[in-house]
């Protein structure tokens, strides 16, 4: 027997509105019992992204994967949602499951890490104001200690890193962010680590494809381009083995 245990806020969502549940995101299918990363609907989606950058030989299985590959499905009972693998569960309590396989597939990440200034430049981050208000607020705590003219004793210790995080649109336009407003569709929140925007020592850093994909490395190229895709690029000739 196979138990799913549902996000605490999907069951306050259920409270709410009881009729349909809209599944858009990555994390939005994980917190309703999916593994996006292991998906029959993800499998074919991976396959079908990548060919459109190569001439892939194709097996007769892959060709039944391309087949059952949707974009969007709207499940209306119990037999649907066993063909399409998701947790018949959902029917006790919505009507209808709605599911946008090719935005949940993308594996964006709950929280997007911003950690490098490639990704600062990437999602339109504005760090000078980032960095000024890390600037001041220093400012302000060095001047709180008054200066006796003697050396005190220091403890050295690693600080902990300073991040920000970033949770919707309003979040971002009153602190001056600067964020594109379309990520908060795709991630729950956005993390930003203000030491190493800010301290010039970010050079070390990860590369950004794991930044964004979280450790996923698979066709990442090809997802990072289609994050605001909304039509498919062109059919590659495939050849068939």
């Amino acid at each position: 027997m196979k138990f799913v245990f549902l996000n605490p806020l999907l069951l306050l969502g259920i409270c709410i509105d009881a009729e349909r549940l809209i599944i858009s995101t990555t994390y939005e299918a994980e917190d309703a019992g999916l593994t996006p990363t292991t998906h029959p609907q993800c499998r074919a989606w991976m396959l079908w992204w990548k060919t459109q950058h190569a001439v892939v030989d194709l097996t007769v299985d892959d060709f039944d994967l391309l087949a059952y590959r949707r974009q969007w499905v709207l499940i209306g009972n119990k037999h649907e949602a066993i063909k399409y693998h998701v947790p018949v569960e959902l029917f006790q309590n919505f009507t209808e499951v709605d599911v946008n396989f090719e935005n949940v597939c993308r594996f964006h990440p709950r929280v997007l890490r911003i950690a490098s200034l490639s990704a600062a430049n990437k999602y339109r981050l504005n760090t000078e104001v980032l960095c000024r208000r890390e600037t001041t607020q220093t400012a302000e705590s060095s001047s709180g200690s008054p200066h006796d003219g003697t050396v005190p004793e220091i403890e050295i210790k690693e600080s902990p890193e300073e991040v920000v995080y970033v949770n919707d649109t309003e979040s971002n336009a009153n602190g001056h962010f600067g964020l594109d407003d379309r990520l908060f569709g795709n991630h729950e929140s956005i993390a930003i680590y203000v030491s190493k925007l800010c301290d010039g020592e970010n050079k070390a850093d990860e590369p950004e494809d794991l930044q964004y994909f979280a450790g996923i490395s698979i066709y990442s190229k090809s997802c990072m381009m289609c994050m605001y895709e909304q039509n498919e690029v062109s059919k590659t000739i495939l050849r068939k083995r």
